[in-house]
């Protein structure tokens, strides 16, 4: 894993600058946390945000889940989990149940980082 990749983008996720949203991972205004990684890799790559037909934002040609160039860029399984209450739980799912992104950061770095 890129341990350096994962640093920001918990940092990202607690910064206050990415609204959170859920059942995709960009909806022109909010993202899931793991839309915030592919707007990082974006940043990184120059790739770029797209919709589709039905008004979707799509990166990579994915609206609901991880594009697998992103989680080979970071490091990650295509659906990435963590330590979270005591089990592991998809990050995908802890998002769309509402776990806001600073509790994600926080497992982020258990699982990843050891911090």
């Amino acid at each position: 894993m890129n341990k350096t990749v994962i640093r920001k983008w918990a940092e990202a996720l607690e910064s206050g600058e990415y609204m959170q949203g859920y059942g995709q991972l960009y909806d022109g205004e909010t993202y899931c946390c793991l839309g915030v990684l592919c707007q990082l890799h974006m940043q990184e790559t120059g790739e770029v945000w797209e919709e589709d037909e039905d008004g979707m934002h799509c990166y990579l040609g994915h609206a609901n889940y991880l594009p697998a160039t992103v989680a080979n860029w970071a490091g990650l399984a295509m659906v990435p989990s963590v330590k979270y209450d005591s089990k592991r739980e998809s990050l995908d799912l802890l998002n769309d149940n509402m776990i806001g992104f600073n509790e994600i950061a926080i497992s982020i770095r258990e699982t990843w980082l050891n911090e």
